[in-house]
Protein backbone atom coordinates (compact mmCIF):
# COMPACT_ATOMS: atom_id res chain seq x y z
CA UNK A 1 0.00 0.00 0.00
CA UNK A 2 1.34 3.43 -0.31
CA UNK A 3 1.67 5.50 2.79
CA UNK A 4 0.60 8.71 1.19
CA UNK A 5 -3.07 9.79 3.01
CA UNK A 6 -5.71 10.65 0.65
CA UNK A 7 -9.10 11.03 1.31
CA UNK A 8 -11.26 7.96 0.55
CA UNK A 9 -13.20 10.10 -2.50
CA UNK A 10 -9.52 11.22 -3.57
CA UNK A 11 -8.38 7.38 -3.48
CA UNK A 12 -11.46 6.39 -5.61
CA UNK A 13 -11.12 9.24 -8.33
CA UNK A 14 -7.44 8.13 -8.56
CA UNK A 15 -7.86 4.89 -9.04
CA UNK A 16 -10.71 5.42 -11.71
CA UNK A 17 -8.20 7.26 -13.51
CA UNK A 18 -6.01 4.59 -13.19
CA UNK A 19 -7.98 2.24 -14.55
CA UNK A 20 -8.80 4.57 -17.53
CA UNK A 21 -5.66 5.82 -18.37
CA UNK A 22 -3.28 2.79 -17.65
CA UNK A 23 -2.90 1.89 -21.60
CA UNK A 24 -1.33 5.53 -22.20
CA UNK A 25 0.82 5.27 -18.73
CA UNK A 26 1.66 2.14 -19.95
CA UNK A 27 2.75 3.10 -23.58
CA UNK A 28 4.95 6.45 -22.51
CA UNK A 29 6.44 4.40 -20.22
CA UNK A 30 7.36 1.80 -22.01
CA UNK A 31 8.51 4.25 -24.95
CA UNK A 32 10.44 6.43 -22.50
CA UNK A 33 12.77 3.69 -20.41
CA UNK A 34 13.35 1.30 -23.15
CA UNK A 35 16.34 0.34 -21.34
CA UNK A 36 15.03 -0.30 -18.09
CA UNK A 37 15.07 -3.94 -16.54
CA UNK A 38 12.26 -6.34 -16.03
CA UNK A 39 12.72 -5.40 -12.15
CA UNK A 40 12.46 -1.61 -13.17
CA UNK A 41 9.57 -2.07 -14.74
CA UNK A 42 7.56 -4.09 -12.25
CA UNK A 43 8.36 -1.83 -9.59
CA UNK A 44 7.12 1.18 -11.98
CA UNK A 45 4.16 -0.78 -12.72
CA UNK A 46 3.28 -1.61 -8.88
CA UNK A 47 3.61 2.12 -7.66
CA UNK A 48 1.29 3.22 -10.38
CA UNK A 49 -1.19 0.38 -9.52
CA UNK A 50 -0.91 0.87 -5.47
CA UNK A 51 -0.48 4.73 -5.75
CA UNK A 52 -3.52 6.41 -3.21
CA UNK A 53 -4.83 2.42 -2.68
CA UNK A 54 -6.01 1.51 0.48
CA UNK A 55 -7.23 -1.56 2.16
CA UNK A 56 -10.72 -1.11 1.41
CA UNK A 57 -9.28 -0.96 -3.02
CA UNK A 58 -6.36 -2.90 -2.72
CA UNK A 59 -8.48 -6.06 -4.51
CA UNK A 60 -8.67 -3.31 -7.43
CA UNK A 61 -5.21 -2.25 -7.31
CA UNK A 62 -4.13 -6.10 -7.15
CA UNK A 63 -6.15 -6.35 -10.67
CA UNK A 64 -4.80 -3.46 -11.87
CA UNK A 65 -1.15 -4.24 -11.25
CA UNK A 66 -1.43 -7.87 -12.73
CA UNK A 67 -3.44 -6.47 -15.70
CA UNK A 68 -0.89 -3.89 -16.39
CA UNK A 69 2.08 -6.50 -16.11
CA UNK A 70 0.56 -9.07 -17.73
CA UNK A 71 0.29 -6.34 -21.02
CA UNK A 72 3.76 -5.36 -20.50
CA UNK A 73 5.18 -8.96 -20.44
CA UNK A 74 3.25 -9.91 -23.38
CA UNK A 75 3.54 -6.42 -25.16
CA UNK A 76 6.61 -4.35 -24.44
CA UNK A 77 9.08 -6.84 -23.54
CA UNK A 78 9.41 -7.93 -26.79
CA UNK A 79 10.75 -5.06 -28.76
CA UNK A 80 9.89 -2.00 -30.96
CA UNK A 81 6.85 -3.51 -32.50
CA UNK A 82 5.54 -4.52 -29.75
CA UNK A 83 5.54 -1.34 -28.46
CA UNK A 84 4.16 0.16 -31.52
CA UNK A 85 1.39 -2.08 -31.52
CA UNK A 86 0.27 -0.55 -27.73
CA UNK A 87 0.69 2.87 -29.00
CA UNK A 88 -1.84 2.19 -31.53
CA UNK A 89 -4.27 1.71 -28.82
CA UNK A 90 -3.40 4.96 -27.18
CA UNK A 91 -6.08 8.09 -26.86
CA UNK A 92 -3.53 9.99 -28.73
CA UNK A 93 -3.13 7.48 -32.18
CA UNK A 94 -7.03 7.85 -32.17
CA UNK A 95 -6.88 11.52 -32.40
CA UNK A 96 -3.86 11.59 -35.44
CA UNK A 97 -5.16 8.77 -37.57
CA UNK A 98 -8.65 10.98 -36.62
CA UNK A 99 -7.03 13.89 -38.07
CA UNK A 100 -5.64 11.96 -41.47
CA UNK A 101 -8.76 10.72 -42.35
CA UNK A 102 -10.55 14.31 -41.82
CA UNK A 103 -7.60 15.60 -44.67
CA UNK A 104 -8.31 12.56 -46.60
CA UNK A 105 -11.87 13.35 -46.45
CA UNK A 106 -12.90 9.62 -46.05
CA UNK A 107 -11.15 8.55 -49.40
CA UNK A 108 -7.98 6.22 -50.06
CA UNK A 109 -4.91 8.52 -50.64
CA UNK A 110 -3.59 5.50 -52.78
CA UNK A 111 -6.11 4.60 -55.32
CA UNK A 112 -8.90 7.46 -54.74
CA UNK A 113 -11.25 5.16 -55.74
CA UNK A 114 -12.37 3.49 -52.21
CA UNK A 115 -13.27 4.50 -48.63
CA UNK A 116 -10.07 4.57 -46.67
CA UNK A 117 -10.09 2.28 -43.50
CA UNK A 118 -6.99 2.49 -42.41
CA UNK A 119 -4.14 4.78 -41.74
CA UNK A 120 -0.35 3.83 -42.90
CA UNK A 121 2.94 5.34 -41.66
CA UNK A 122 5.11 6.37 -44.28
CA UNK A 123 8.47 6.60 -41.70
CA UNK A 124 8.02 5.16 -38.19
CA UNK A 125 10.88 7.57 -37.24
CA UNK A 126 8.48 9.58 -34.90
CA UNK A 127 6.11 7.15 -33.62
CA UNK A 128 3.83 9.06 -30.93
CA UNK A 129 5.31 12.32 -31.98
CA UNK A 130 4.13 11.90 -35.81
CA UNK A 131 3.85 14.70 -38.21
CA UNK A 132 0.76 14.37 -40.46
CA UNK A 133 2.87 14.31 -44.04
CA UNK A 134 3.88 11.45 -42.02
CA UNK A 135 0.70 9.41 -42.24
CA UNK A 136 -1.91 8.74 -44.99
CA UNK A 137 -5.52 7.50 -45.27
CA UNK A 138 -5.43 3.98 -47.08
CA UNK A 139 -8.00 1.26 -48.12
CA UNK A 140 -7.35 -2.37 -47.05
CA UNK A 141 -6.49 -3.12 -50.59
CA UNK A 142 -3.72 0.01 -50.96
CA UNK A 143 -2.67 -1.34 -47.49
CA UNK A 144 -1.68 -4.43 -48.43
CA UNK A 145 -0.20 -3.87 -51.27
CA UNK A 146 2.26 -1.11 -48.94
CA UNK A 147 2.75 -3.86 -46.49
CA UNK A 148 3.36 -6.59 -49.44
CA UNK A 149 6.11 -4.20 -50.70
CA UNK A 150 8.28 -3.43 -47.15
CA UNK A 151 8.30 -7.23 -47.20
Amino acid sequence: MNSTTLSPASNQSLLRAHLRDWADWLTKYATSHQGSTAEEAQAAIHEYAYQGCTDDLEPLCAMLYTEILTVYRQTFSVGRRAVYCAYLHTDHWAEVRQKVMRRARGWCEGCGEHRATEVHHLTYDHVGNEMLFELVALCRECHEKLKGEAA
